[in-house]
């Protein structure tokens, strides 16, 4: 269900790029007396929406002359199909937060408004900003977004199976350690599962970059269905299917097959999980874990950026672009943005930032680990099709291989033909 939502959503989503642009247009943002009020379309939920409000309140008492209203949307598809329905209705807010593959579509389609003159005209020090965060909301030389909430993805572990089992956490440092402590932890008995990956297709960079993979920036050079990427999804399947060791969740509201394979970790039915960095807020770390994602043995890591950017589409006013724009900048003020990175355990956007975070860093490991692991941190391909090839064509390979038993070989060269029959059109 989920992945035929995802069909129509990016099916859509690509008729943008034919749809002209709206210019000027009437919304649901209004302009009360001299106090301009905007809309926020967000998914945060949770700990992370309750740490979005505490940020969005503080800066409204700050900015008297501007209101930021939040509006809850359940996940990012969600977000990115009302949008395209609101554009088309000229009917958009003023403030989105959007992942990097849709910021780069919508951003194609001419319906995100550059932020390089407002970004010159407030002396934003965009030196200060992780650089990658920057260029996943770029095209060519324009700035269409400022980081939101970031993230990079992370192994967790539970430790208390870990040291009951005598089992060295330098033993998964790599994706054939992960495999075999896996397998002696279900042996003994120790857990029902060794490790339990999501079914998120941001998971599939890191996995085949890691094996020695590479996903162009150029759709015509895209290759999914590469030895070293086949041998990396094998392994995934190989853990499900061959040695039992593993499973994967499906369906529900929202983020809920996220939100269930979490639970398993802190429950003890798994004793490692792929996850976000975004899912250490809620993480006691004195029982779980985070450690580098793996690598395979004779490669470098790599990991792919994640989360969102604040964008501002073209069919607000003045005056609800410059409010937007007021409220990204504020968002990632240093103070603002370690506040948000330890509240929640996104990752601080600003260099500076790191430096107010200081005393967490020290008391939680696992905050440092999320740090540290940016310096292999790079975004995934910057085309704009790339949400759809993730939804459609991995995400396919994804079931057929974790639920069919399908061979990763088989699988990807089906999701390499339907990618280019996708970015052909």
């Amino acid at each position: 269900m989920l992945n035929q939502m995802r069909k129509i959503i990016s099916i859509t989503l690509i008729l943008l790029l034919f749809v002209a642009g709206c210019g000027s247009q009437t919304n649901k943002n209004s302009q009360s007396g001299d106090k301009v009020e905007i809309e926020f379309w967000h998914s945060m939920s949770g700990n992370l929406g309750k740490s979005l409000k505490k940020i969005t309140d503080d800066f409204n008492k700050k900015h008297e002359n501007i209101h930021v209203k939040l509006v809850f949307l359940k996940d990012y598809p969600t977000i990115t199909n009302k949008l395209q329905l609101a554009l088309r209705s000229n009917n958009a807010p003023a403030l989105v937060q959007l992942e990097d593959p849709t910021l780069q579509t919508f951003a194609a389609s001419g319906h995100l408004q550059s932020l390089n003159e407002m970004i010159e005209q407030e002396n934003v020090d965009l030196k200060d900003y992780v650089d990658g965060f920057v260029e996943a909301a770029s095209v060519k030389d324009q700035i269409y977004g400022l980081p939101l909430n970031r993230s990079v993805p992370v192994l967790y572990y539970n430790k208390e199976i870990f040291e009951k089992a005598g089992i060295d956490p330098s033993r998964i440092e790599t994706w054939e350690g992960v495999q075999e402590v896996s397998k002696e932890l279900v042996k003994k008995g120790e857990v029902q599962y060794g490790f339990e990956p999501i079914r998120y297709p941001w998971f599939f960079s890191s996995l085949v970059w890691s094996n020695g993979a590479e996903l162009s920036n150029d759709p015509a050079k895209l290759k999914l269905d590469t030895p070293e990427s086949t041998e990396a999804l094998q392994l995934w399947g190989d853990m499900i299917h061959k040695d039992k060791v593993s499973k994967v969740h499906y369906g529900g509201e929202g983020w809920a097959y996220w939100y269930d394979t979490m639970a398993d970790l802190t429950e003890g039915k798994a004793a490692m999980v792929t996850g976000s960095t975004a899912d250490m807020g809620t993480m006691d770390s004195s029982k779980i874990g985070a450690a580098f994602m793996p690598k395979f043995e004779g490669n470098d890591l790599s990991v792919p950026i994640g989360g969102t950017s604040g964008v501002i589409p073209k069919t607000a006013d003045g005056e609800q672009k410059k409010a937007a724009f007021e409220f990204i900048k504020y968002f990632s003020e240093p103070d603002v943005t370690a506040q948000w990175a330890t509240e929640t355990g996104y990752l601080p956007v600003r260099f500076s930032a790191k430096e107010k975070m200081s005393e967490v860093l020290s008391e939680n490991p696992n905050y440092k680990v999320a740090i540290d692991e940016l310096k292999y941190a790079r975004p995934t391909p910057l085309f704009p099709n790339w949400n759809q090839v993730e939804n459609e064509a991995i995400n396919k390979a994804f079931d057929q291989v974790f639920v069919d038993n399908v061979p990763a070989d088989k699988a990807l060269k089906e999701a390499q033909i339907q990618a280019e029959k996708m970015l052909k059109k």
